[in-house]
């Protein structure tokens, strides 16, 4: 029953979302086409969602039965007649804009040029309802803070050394997203799902971009999906990564500000800050893409007070963070340093010393073009990392946007239209090869293609201004060759046999619901009944997706370890041989968990290992916290020896371990001087190391 419960929360939680976009999109974009007013959806559902945590999490509200109860607003402002007749206009525009660009699709034949795409990726978001996210940075902070925000029900800000000291004042909107995936389930479940959904939002913030640089539908079509179909998109659809989501959101602030140049459209313009904020506040490469719209917004609105008002209201998200962070750290933009304001809004010391190389080995502190650059187009980096960079698409791709953008400026569209992939384009790249930046270029070259693709894509898109039969035949090679690459990469054997075990329900439940349809085609009760049924079906999926991840999941992380770390999407995940430890900690009761992790002194280690998320348990059910292990309680970074070794105390630190009611003490490698004190003192801890954890060990604390 409890399954069956948190899957219909799920609907409801989904549906008021989806229905409260769609309502602000009619009131506040109307008839403005199918493809701005999907862009509005998304950023209004996305804006709402982004909101409505904070204002609950502050108070300590963001708990199930509360959201419920949100959740049935939505219907009650439906009822008013004006909005409810302007959501079905607009609702049937959709529909007529979608069966044109179907019919446009099945004429020229090039239809099915997509469909081992989409098939793929279809694929892939089957795994991800019954598979666990593994991404690095998604068990480091992303999927943590969420999973700790649900646990709690609150925002909890979290004090730790060395790299979690920077790790907690990252951008958290995505975390944010993540926690209302999380809610319902209390898990991940539907975190690898929503990474699917973010797909289908990049091409279609793509796609309006495109349009609205008034390019051809097909051609806008094609060469947004061969965009999404590039490795570093379709390879880190499910890892828990916000990169797509943030890209789509800059996609479509983007389109809605061309829309405010073309059309002086003032509301479009309020459209595009918001979607241009929800972006700045999952990434910080998309602040300056937030100013530069605001430069070409606000101006306009001077004399619109009302206009003026909504569009500052639509930095909300933004401010939310940044305002936050303010208050908690004293710069808006910690960890980072401010550039120009250094001495006012310092950073983290040890965060641009990583990003530097100052702490790295020097290949990687001081990389050259020769290092990184070519690997953008392999289809295998050093020491058989999974080719998740641009690839042999990349070298298709990006010499048709070239040529499209000489064609682009011969059709003579608005300058400043045309300036706003170039901003794009050398916004990113100049981050990139900025100094501040080497140790990045040097230890991440096999992943650096996510952080290059918006880069990528403002070059591309213009390929949609070449002719059709050379858009349409070049982006159908290009597509075939992302899917081959990187397609069914990353299933291992458990993962294809939970995904057999649930495709088998949803054929069956697809099936049913075809024999539905011809049974009730020629009735007048099809429309319903249909609906209803397909309703049913996706539900007893969904619900049964559950029992299949519950029953999978640590037989996958033991399969991934078997296969030497490459049977997943990413780069290799030398963390998962401590999987022994995840399973034992998963236990019914919750538990109290003292995390640590130690510091490597030179190499690529560099205080990295705070892989935080598995130890919250698969139902968030796990306290897990950092013990200060100085005789003041102060948080001493590892990386300060001498400190370490003046200031640290055992029997300072045993005392707070008894009073938090520690259950276990992880210490994770390189080990801290926690490991060291926990073996000279048996008395006080007992070594319950699994033998398959290979090396990986875990302390229970005596009573």
């Amino acid at each position: 029953m409890l399954v069956i419960w948190q899957t219909l929360c799920v609907f409801l939680i989904a549906a008021a979302l989806l229905s409260a976009g769609t309502m602000a999109t009619s009131v506040l974009l109307p008839r403005r086409g199918a493809s701005l007013f999907l862009c509005g959806t998304v950023t209004a559902s996305l804006w709402i969602a982004a909101v409505v945590f904070h204002a609950l999490a502050f108070a300590g509200l963001f708990r199930l039965p509360v959201v419920i109860l949100l959740s049935c607003l939505p219907p009650f402002f439906f009822l008013h007649g004006t909005i409810r007749r302007q959501v079905r206009q607009d609702l049937q525009n959709v529909k007529r804009a979608f069966k044109t660009l179907a019919d446009e699709l099945i004429a020229s034949r090039w239809g099915l040029a997509l469909v081992p795409l989409f098939l793929i990726a279809l694929l892939r978001a089957a795994r991800s309802l019954v598979s666990p996210p593994l991404g690095h940075d998604a068990l480091m902070y992303h999927l943590y803070k969420a999973g700790r925000w649900v646990r709690e029900g609150r925002m909890v800000f979290e004090t730790g050394p060395d790299a979690w000291s920077y790790f907690e004042w990252f951008p958290w909107l995505g975390s944010t997203f993540q926690a209302w995936a999380m809610l319902p389930f209390r898990g991940d479940q539907l975190v690898g799902f929503t990474g699917f959904i973010q797909w289908l939002l990049l091409i279609a913030g793509l796609y309006g971009f495109v349009r609205q640089m008034q390019a051809q539908k097909l051609n806008a079509l094609f060469v947004s999906a061969a965009i999404a179909a590039l490795p570093t998109c379709l390879g880190l659809m499910t890892t828990g990564y916000i990169d797509h989501v943030a890209m789509a959101l800059w996609a479509v602030g983007l389109a809605f500000v061309a829309r405010l140049i073309r059309a002086s459209d003032s509301s479009a313009g309020i459209a595009g800050i918001a979607a241009l904020s929800l972006a700045a506040g999952l990434k910080f490469t998309y602040v300056p893409f937030l100013g530069m719209a605001a430069l070409i917004v606000l101006p306009s609105l001077f004399r619109r007070p009302t206009a003026f008002i909504c569009a500052l209201v639509a930095t909300l998200p933004a401010a939310l963070v940044f305002g936050t962070t303010w208050i908690k750290t004293g710069s808006p933009t910690y960890p980072f340093t401010l550039p120009g304001f250094g001495s006012v809004f310092p950073g983290n010391d040890q965060l641009a010393a990583v990003m530097s190389g100052a702490l790295t080995e020097p290949w990687l502190g001081k990389p050259t073009v020769t290092h990184w650059f070519p690997r953008l187009f392999w289809l295998t980096g050093r020491d058989g990392w999974p080719h998740v960079n641009f690839g042999v698409s990349g070298l298709i791709l990006v010499p048709l946007g070239l040529a499209g953008w000489i064609a682009a400026v011969r059709s003579r569209p608005k300058l400043s239209i045309l300036v706003l992939p170039a901003m794009t384009l050398l916004l990113i790249t100049v981050s990139f090869l900025s100094p501040g930046y080497a140790g990045q270029r040097g230890a991440f070259a096999n992943t650096a293609g996510r952080l290059l693709a918006p880069a990528a894509a403002a070059v591309v898109i213009f390929a949609a201004f070449l002719p059709r039969r050379v858009v349409l035949s070049v982006c159908t090679v290009s597509v075939l060759v992302s899917t081959l690459t990187v397609g069914t990469r990353g299933f291992s054997a458990p993962d294809w046999l939970a995904v057999g075990e649930f495709a088998a329900l949803s054929a069956l439940a697809v099936i049913v619901c075809s024999l539905a349809f011809l049974v009730f085609r020629r009735t007048q009760v099809r429309k319903p009944a249909g609906l209803t049924l397909v309703f049913l079906c996706t539900f007893a999926c969904l619900a049964w997706s559950a029992d299949v991840a519950a029953r999978y999941r640590h037989a996958i992380h033991a399969q991934v370890r078997a296969e030497n770390n490459r049977a997943y999407d990413f780069h290799p995940m030398g963390w998962t041989r401590c999987w022994p430890l995840w399973r034992a900690i998963d236990q019914p009761q919750p538990l109290r968990i003292a995390l640590t992790a130690g510091w490597t002194p030179e190499g690529t280690g560099v205080g990295h290992n705070w892989l935080r998320y598995p130890y919250l348990g698969s139902r968030l059910q796990n306290t897990v916290m950092y013990v200060p292990i100085s005789e003041s309680g102060e948080v001493i970074d590892y990386w300060n020896a001498n400190r370490i070794e003046a200031e640290a105390l055992y029997d300072a630190w045993l005392a707070r371990l008894r009073k938090a009611n520690v259950t276990y003490v992880v210490p994770l490698d390189p080990y801290p001087p926690e490991f060291r004190w926990m073996s000279a003192h048996p008395e006080d801890f007992e070594r319950l190391s699994p033998p398959e954890a290979d090396g990986c060990v875990i302390f229970a604390l005596r009573r």
